[in-house]
């Protein structure tokens, strides 16, 4: 029985991979989902296993061929992978094109010839090529390009929206076959590689030491499963810290709080990478939840479901971010619940300047008057940071108490030069105001991004579709074109009451209960269906109730009412529904998670 270690490079790869494998009797399959360093991490993590065989794809493929003497098998992408790639594309309404190695761009032309479809269409030969091609893309007006796994990981580096070329069950068996036909016809030893370490100078932090290309060479941690654990996520980082000659990272480890910062070192003109591990005591309030703490991550793969469902970054707005992603200057996100305010300001955080520095949210739905004031003054909190991005949400919940701290913080301070700051309120008009707000905008100067609802945004929605689409049919493994002509007409006159946390949820549902390649406009009204209300009763002498549901909606839809008539100021609906912010904000948060 032939031995395969199969690395796929997304999820659905790794489903399709494991279905067939199921199926045949000559083969034992290891199935691993990873992509480019990550899924040759994972393959020198497996190896020790006697494989006689690696298959996987596209740019995985070729660094793993570089890695191990072992022979590397590449899954290709067939005219069929092609031809669903295209047909998603055509619901995409902002210029784009097809780019990749000769193997997809010989295909795509081929196609596009015989189908009469005008579509620009670049090849790179070279890993080396492939950022200078998008980049010079993006500066010509392309807004998106279809690609396989290292197009799409530099895309979203830059900032290009992508469509991943995936490979159908015909392209997995072919490479199967092939496989085992190869190890019929050899034998291969493997070959186990010497690993070198190399001394240096001793620090006050605990110390690592890699490779340019991602190998240990020496530790001072101990051998013990607590810091075993810390090297595993520091190997984890290594695409992202071997990226950037500076790199700082904060993770709570146990007790405490790992302070993690990188640095690129030349020595007889090879790379390497020195990692100095800090610990330092936990916050007193770094167990409450108001405060997360993010790093950036460009292995490509762990934020993939964010990136996609990046619909603030389509449109108008995608100018708007980036341009304010380029200045240090502080911002202020509006717009209505559910517009996607969060996305926004992590790409603002992903594309601004102090990317390569922790992210700090705050949300100041569950901080009280207390806390907050005690947050402020600490002088170990993220405000005292340099280079930070702090991200304060749900400004709305905050009460007057502590909305006036804040101003007198930040009128005292400069943090606003030391640090990056983004705000964000829910507001149902962009001219509806608060003292913050007010002082946010005429005083502290924040350039101000105002989301629209889904509802004032219905020339995106193509377009939004298309990006959540292709995520989909990656994380679930299916292969959906887009939408017939009267369900599309069908979404795009939805109300869409909760914007994209209400599009995301009706999407997904309709992907995976999709029984053809095109969703039909049956299926797209059953599901619409039961997110269209019922009729309300009028209650005498009070706002529309609906009465014929749960007591915790019912409370749910009071609480809104209020909410509304308060104009957004959740801390003033609060106080007139006799209920703390955080019940409140609890009583809103279990509905939209529900």
């Amino acid at each position: 029985m032939i031995k395969i270690l199969a690395i796929a490079p997304y999820d659905g790869m790794a489903e399709s991979l494991l279905a067939i494998s199921k199926k045949r009797q000559d083969i034992s399959m290891t199935v691993k989902t990873g992509n480019l360093q990550t899924g040759v991490q994972i393959a020198k993590e497996c190896i020790h296993n006697n494989y006689d065989v690696i298959i996987s794809r596209g740019g995985t493929a070729k660094l793993l061929r570089k890695e191990f003497d072992l022979p590397v098998l590449e899954i290709s992408i067939s005219v069929y992978d092609m031809l669903r790639a295209l047909k998603l594309a055509q619901n995409y309404t902002d210029k784009f094109a097809i780019v990749g190695y000769p193997s997809i761009t010989k295909c795509a032309r081929t196609l596009c010839d015989l189908l009469q479809y005008e579509i620009d269409i670049f090849t790179f030969c070279e890993d080396s090529e492939v950022l200078p091609t998008l980049t010079d893309l993006k500066d010509k007006g392309y807004r998106m390009v279809l690609c396989d796994m290292i197009g799409s990981v530099t895309a979203h580096k830059i900032g290009l929206n992508s469509i991943l070329i995936t490979s159908g069950p015909e392209s997995i068996e072919n490479s199967i076959d092939e496989a085992v036909s190869l190890c019929q016809s050899y034998q291969f030893v493997y070959k186990q590689k010497e690993l070198f370490q190399q001394m240096f100078l001793a620090s006050d932090s605990e110390a690592l030491l890699f490779t340019g290309d991602g190998k240990l060479t020496f530790s001072s941690l101990r051998d013990d499963e607590e810091d075993q654990k810390i090297l595993k996520y520091i190997k984890k980082l290594l695409p992202t810290l071997l990226d950037a000659p500076v790199y700082r990272v904060e993770k709570k480890h146990n007790t405490c709080m790992l302070s993690i910062c990188s640095k690129q070192i030349y020595h007889e003109n090879r790379l390497y990478l020195a990692v100095y591990i800090h610990r330092k005591a936990l916050l007193s309030y770094s167990e409450e939840s108001f405060l997360t703490v993010q790093n950036r991550l460009n292995t490509g793969e762990e934020d993939l479901e964010g990136y996609y469902n990046s619909a603030a970054y389509v449109g108008n707005l995608r100018s708007t971010i980036e341009d304010y992603a380029k200045t240090a200057y502080p911002v202020l996100i509006l717009g209505e619940k559910g517009t996607g305010k969060g996305k926004a300001a992590s790409l603002i955080y992903e594309l601004g300047l102090y990317q390569n520095s922790p992210y700090y949210v705050i949300d100041c739905c569950l901080v009280t008057d207390k806390k907050w004031k005690q947050f402020l003054e600490d002088e170990d909190s993220p405000f005292c940071n340099i280079h930070s991005t702090i991200y304060l949400k749900n400004t709305e919940c905050l009460s007057e108490t502590a909305a006036a701290h804040l101003i007198t913080f930040l009128d005292g301070t400069n943090v606003c030069k030391r640090n990056r700051f983004i705000f964000s309120a829910a507001v149902s008009r962009p001219d509806v105001r608060t003292l913050l707000t007010d002082y946010l905008m005429n005083h502290l100067s924040c350039l101000t991004l105002y989301i629209p609802p889904l509802r004032d945004r219905r020339e995106d929605i193509p377009s939004i579709i298309t990006l959540y689409l292709n995520q989909l049919n990656t994380a679930v493994g299916k292969e959906i074109i887009g939408f017939e002509a009267d369900a599309l007409q069908t979404i795009l006159d939805f109300p869409w009451k909760e914007n994209l946390d209400q599009f995301k949820r009706v999407l997904k549902e309709l992907v995976i209960t999709a029984r053809g390649s095109y969703i039909t406009q049956d299926e797209t009204r059953a599901v619409l269906r039961k997110e269209s209300p019922s009729v309300p009763i009028l209650l005498p002498g009070t706002a529309a109730v609906k009465i014929n549901q749960p007591l915790s909606d019912i409370n749910y839809d009071i609480a809104c009412m209020i909410i509304e008539e308060e104009d957004g100021n959740q801390a003033k609906a609060a106080k007139r529904l006799d209920i703390s912010r955080s019940t409140l904000w609890r009583m809103l948060k279990s509905r939209e998670n529900s």
